[in-house]
C-alpha cells in the first residue's frame, strides 16, 4: 500500500509493508491535514 499526500509545496510518499502497514498509515495520516490521495 502506498499513500500519497499533497502538502501544497511539499509532497510526501508514505510506503508501508507487511505488519508495519497500520503503523506507517497512522503516522502519515497524523502528518496530513490538507488533502490526501490514495493510490
Amino acid at each position: 500500500m502506498q499513500l500519497w499526500f499533497d502538502f501544497g509545496h511539499d509532497q510526501v510518499t508514505c510506503s508501508s509493508l507487511n505488519e508495519r502497514t497500520d503503523f506507517f498509515v497512522k503516522i502519515c495520516l497524523r502528518h496530513t491535514t490538507v488533502s490526501h490521495k490514495f493510490l
